[in-house]
């Protein structure tokens, strides 16, 4: 064998074996499957559920139930009355078994509305007062003077000033006008503070 047949003999096999070589390494490649990335689910923070305020019937509370509103259009204002006050009455008489309170009252610048419950007997528990108000300045003469006296005394059986409201012409006082009262009148009595509250004018 000569020398020309020799090389040409190892250029073939260098050749034979370069393209074994760039055969397997293209297999190898293709065969290799890209890794699958598997996306991480993300933690969404847990949702807030706004707080709503259930809304609960008291028994006590003041309702704006039209049976629950005593208007009076002829000195135009208003009270709104409890549900313990569901089957109260008005009397506007005086009565004079009931004390000074309504015997003061026999006067033309003066008017009393009695609230009443029929209970175990008639009980009239509170009552609205209205004069006229050109007495304002003896009222709170009155009102002056009482204050001065508990204040000197230390003794305080009642408010000086039961004042709920006013107007051009009337001024409008909140009293309470029993002392004892029945087990039924007790619980009522215990709302009155909260009708002197609701007190409007409404002309």
């Amino acid at each position: 064998m000569n020398q020309k047949t020799i090389i040409t003999i190892l250029i073939a096999v260098g050749i034979v074996l370069f393209g074994t070589t760039i055969y397997f390494a293209t297999i190898k490649q293709d065969n290799q499957l890209p890794a699958v990335v598997t996306p991480q689910a993300t933690q969404q923070p847990p949702q807030q559920i706004a707080n709503t305020p259930i809304q609960q019937n008291d028994n006590n509370s003041i309702t704006n139930s039209a049976n629950t509103i005593y208007s009076n259009q002829e000195y135009g204002f208003q009270i709104t009355l409890t549900n313990n006050w569901k089957n109260y009455f008005i009397e506007t008489k005086i009565d004079y078994n009931q004390g000074m309170l309504d015997v003061e009252l026999n006067d033309p610048n003066r008017k009393r509305i009695k609230f009443c419950l029929e209970t175990a007997h008639k009980e009239c528990l509170f009552a609205i007062d209205i004069i006229d108000s050109k007495l304002k300045e003896e009222y709170e003469k009155d009102v002056s003077e009482c204050e001065k006296e508990q204040k000197e005394t230390g003794i305080a059986m009642y408010p000086c000033n039961t004042e709920i409201g006013s107007n051009d012409k009337y001024i409008f006082l909140g009293k309470v006008i029993v002392q004892d009262s029945t087990e039924q009148g007790s619980v009522a009595l215990q709302d009155v503070s909260k009708i002197f509250k609701s007190f409007q004018l409404t002309k």
